[in-house]
């Protein structure tokens, strides 16, 4: 893996465990079934796009490892488009050999 390809990774699952962190506040203060604001998992190192996404959404996606929400426009090339909600793409990351 290059070293972009590397920090790609690292960006992409760095905003997967923020947006567990959030699920897991929202489940805390009792907000169960309310839409989660969560931040793109995009390989844009400087990305913040806010989405929105409903629990049951957000905890299908995390049953696959290689699928990302991502805001619409930031998918890449090497993902494909699985799912589209009001305001998110459901992208699954290509395996490579």
């Amino acid at each position: 893996m290059s070293p972009r390809e590397e920090r790609i990774s690292r960006n992409e699952e760095l905003f997967r465990e923020v947006n567990a962190r959030i699920a897991e506040l929202q489940d805390r203060l009792i907000l169960a079934g309310e839409p989660l604001p969560l931040i793109c998992e995009c390989a844009d190192t400087g990305c913040a796009t806010l989405i929105v996404v409903e629990q049951d959404t957000f905890r299908a996606v995390r049953e696959i490892p290689l699928r990302f929400l991502v805001a619409p426009g930031h998918e890449r090339n090497d993902e494909t488009v699985v799912s589209r909600g009001a305001g998110y793409l459901i992208v699954q990351k290509n395996e490579q050999d």
